[in-house]
Formats: structure tokens, sequence, C-alpha cells
């Protein structure tokens, strides 16, 4: 049972607003009771149209943490995280030396309520290049990119001199 106040029709339309989403309910077969001081109502079906956005609530990606420049030692994992911003919410790829980067066992890529990763679990020479995230959504897009040096393990290497007499 649904109270409400004192409905003129047998068709009842509610608007509901979350954040920037508008929803339309629909409600059909209404049926009424009156008492002396409020009107109950009883839905027997609801139906929720499709979601839309209105074209000011629309915002182009941009980026409120880009990646940085980083250096690491081969055979270390590194991650690159970025936080973006944009309605509706962008689509994101990562590309190295402007080749994008798949779903390839040797990279995690991780999206989560506008924070992105992308880790290399352990990085090799050939790893070593620019790293670029690109943000795409209906209104346009934003990149940010950044450097991945890798330096070389420092071998030790211990001699053993045996002097024979």
């Amino acid at each position: 049972m649904l109270y409400i106040g004192a409905p003129t029709t047998d068709e009842i339309e509610f608007e509901i607003s979350r954040k920037s989403v508008e929803e339309v309910v629909e409600v059909t077969e209404v049926t009424t009771e009156t008492t002396t001081e409020e009107r109950v109502v009883e839905v027997s079906e609801i139906s929720v149209s499709e979601i839309s956005y209105e074209e000011e609530e629309y915002i182009a990606p941009y980026f409120t943490k880009i990646i940085e420049d980083t250096t690491v030692t081969d055979g270390s994992e590194v991650t690159f995280e970025v936080i973006v911003v944009g309605m509706p919410p962008p689509e994101i790829r990562w590309f190295v030396d402007g080749t994008e980067i798949r779903d390839e066992p040797e990279y995690e890529i991780i999206y989560d309520d506008g924070v992105c990763t992308l880790t290399l679990l352990e990085v090799i020479p050939e790893d070593e290049g620019e790293y670029v995230c690109l943000a795409v959504n209906e209104v346009g897009e934003a990149t940010c990119k950044a450097m991945l040096y890798v330096e070389g393990k420092v071998k030790v290497q211990s001699s053993l001199y045996l002097s024979l007499k």
C-alpha cells in the first residue's frame, strides 16, 4: 500500500531524482479507498522508464589525479593510478608507446568508481616507455601520460680464489 495526498486521476506519475540521473516511475491499475483523514492507494504494477541524461548534466572526462614518471628496478612491480571524473562515467583505455594494452597476463587493470589502476606485475626492460591513460565518454576525452624507466638489477659477483700449494 502507498499512502499519498488526494490523487485526481487513475494514473499517477512520480519523478525521482538521484544525483544527475532522472527516473520516471509510472503507476498503473490504481485502486483507492477513502477515509476521513487520508487516501490509500494500492499499486498493482510499477514500471520504470529508461534512464536519460539531460544535456547540461553531461560532463566531459577529466583527471583529478594523474600518473607520474616512475623509475623501477627490473623484476619489480609497478602501479600507475589515475582518478577520473565524467558523466556518463568514461571508458578507460591504457597505452604503452602508442599500442593499446589489452587483457594480457602481465598487466592488471582495475577500474572502480573513478579510480583506475594499471599494474605491471613483473617489470622487464622492454616495459620501459611512455604510458598513456585515455578516458572517453560521449562528451569528450582526456589523457595523461608518464614515462616508465627500468633500471637493470645490480649483479653482485663474487670470486672464489683457491690457491693450491
